[in-house]
């Protein structure tokens, strides 16, 4: 099955918006081809950032 991840974008303690403008595309684009969409966030102290990523 394919996979499609999105690598979500944080500066300064705040999400980016870049990361929500993909994220909605990657949603359409998995539930248009019944891809797997995982969302991947990186660094410190990310577990508030994860939350809202759901």
């Amino acid at each position: 099955m394919a996979k499609l991840f999105v690598l979500a974008e944080h500066r300064q303690g705040q999400l980016r918006d870049i990361t929500f403008e993909m994220l909605t595309k990657a949603r359409e684009l998995a539930g248009k081809t019944g891809t797997e969409l995982t969302a991947v966030i990186l660094g410190s102290n990310v577990k508030e950032h994860a939350k809202a990523l759901v």
